[in-house]
């Protein structure tokens, strides 16, 4: 691997600024990270890559037309996983993509396309569990907010998804593990990163509405019937801190 590191904003499309510039400089040999996380070092030349959204356009453009529109769905999946090492993996899949085509996920030969799919497998499933387990609660703004503290960074998908579903409200939902969080005012949605702390209150409706189901949920249990291997299994303990009936 060369000694070059390419650093980049995080997001996705400066991610995709960077795969431009290397195909464009043929450096593919080369490491990829985000500015916030980086630890300098003299052994490395250090290339800040500014977000271009043209360049980014260019390159999701070739890889619908070039490789495949499931293989565009692949990467940006595996970008939003938590592994270190998916940078590199993406740039290999697509520097491997570009001379297949659409064939690309047959070369499970190569670990680096395994390690796309896997991924990419990770984010969804993950994503999807959030969109079952997710729980809003009314403020008073009357607009609805809700907590999620997931493994990947699935907030954007988990957003996407509600804008088709909450069309006609304002909601917010926060990323409490990456301080992050998306914000939709009936248009757009807005990822607001380093968000350290939200004064969120709620509306008494919601407070009254709480009491009731968790006064409803304890009241259907039926104590000699537990089981709590089963429960584990069916919900997960990771998504009962942001939902009302465990709190």
């Amino acid at each position: 691997m060369e000694n070059i590191i390419y650093t980049f904003d995080g997001t996705f499309y400066g991610f995709l600024t960077v795969i431009f510039d290397c195909f464009k400089n043929k450096t593919f040999e080369c490491y990829i990270t985000e500015n916030k996380i980086i630890q300098e070092s003299f052994l490395f030349e250090y290339v800040n890559i500014k977000t271009d959204l043209k360049k980014a356009e260019r390159v999701i453009a070739g890889i619908k037309n070039k490789i495949s529109e499931k293989a565009f769905q692949n990467i940006y999946a595996a970008f939003f996983n938590f592994k270190k090492e998916r940078f590199t993996d993406i740039l290999k899949y697509l520097q491997l993509g570009f001379k297949v085509g659409k064939k690309i996920d047959d070369y499970k030969i190569y670990d680096f396309v395994l390690n796309v799919l896997k991924k990419r497998e990770a984010v969804f499933r993950e994503a999807h569990l959030f969109l079952e387990f997710i729980r809003f609660s009314e403020t008073k703004e009357n607009v609805l907010y809700s907590e999620i503290c997931p493994d990947n960074d699935v907030l954007e998908i988990v957003a996407n998804y509600f804008s088709d579903r909450l069309i006609s409200e304002k909601w917010i939902i926060y990323d409490t593990k990456r301080k992050k969080c998306a914000v939709y005012n009936k248009d757009d949605i807005l990822i607001m990163n380093d968000v350290e702390s939200l004064n969120i209150l709620n509306s008494d409706n919601e407070i009254m509405w709480q009491n009731l189901w968790r006064e409803f949920f304890k009241t259907i249990a039926v104590e000699n019937r537990k089981n709590v291997k089963l429960q584990t299994q069916m919900l997960p303990k990771k998504f009962r801190k942001n939902m009302i009936e465990f709190l």
